[in-house]
């Protein structure tokens, strides 16, 4: 009776990781710093992140490229620094919430930065000289500005220009009693803005 001889164990191509590598033996190489394991581990994950990124987060392929890098630096950062000695999750697990947290912070820096180019629309769309020698300045003076309003007239005014919801969704949701309520509100907060703004340029001048 022949004797069954047992497969032999192919390696991966040179240039194809093992993704089979167990997470221990993975941090060992990282945690020593050997640049082949690093560079690695970047190979390893890079096209299912950036497709996972741009499916989840409708992140274009550039955005999810960038966000890959930090988030390898960030965790080969926390390997060295004996951060992941008692890791609770798989590897891939834990890499992909740095890269996750890291899409949501740049999602919340983009909303503030239209925010802040919104705020300045709110003070400037009535303003009868066009014409701004220091833009930036304003745009800085409005800002700060719109974080004097109350919270809820920042809210109408969000949901007015950011959103663009119609008066009437407006009133809903704020419990306003009419539509022309809604209407005098955001006049009186967009005249209340632009002195607000206009006081902050003076004082800064």
């Amino acid at each position: 009776m022949a004797t069954l001889q047992p497969k032999p164990v192919i390696p991966p191509p040179a240039n194809q990781p093992d993704a089979a590598q167990p997470d221990a033996a993975r941090i060992n190489a990282l945690r020593g710093g050997n640049p082949s394991a690093l560079d690695e581990f970047y190979r390893l994950h890079r096209r299912v992140f950036v497709r996972w990124s741009e499916k989840r987060f409708s992140l274009d392929a550039t955005e999810a490229v960038d966000i890959y890098q930090d988030a390898v630096i960030i965790l080969y950062e926390n390997i060295t620094r004996g951060k992941l000695d008692e890791l609770k999750v798989s590897l891939k697990t834990y890499f992909f919430s740095i890269g996750k947290n890291l899409i949501l912070k740049r999602i919340a820096r983009i909303k503030r930065e239209r925010e802040r180019q919104n705020a300045y629309h709110y003070a400037t769309q009535t303003d009868p000289d066009p014409v701004d020698d220091n833009p930036q300045e304003r745009l800085e003076a409005v800002a700060s500005a719109f974080e004097g309003l109350s919270e809820r007239n920042q809210s109408i005014l969000k949901l007015y220009y950011y959103h663009r919801l119609p008066f009437r969704e407006i009133a809903d949701r704020l419990g306003y009693e009419s539509v022309d309520v809604v209407k005098n509100q955001k006049v009186r907060c967009l005249r209340y803005l632009r002195k607000l703004a206009e006081a902050r340029l003076t004082t800064a001048g």
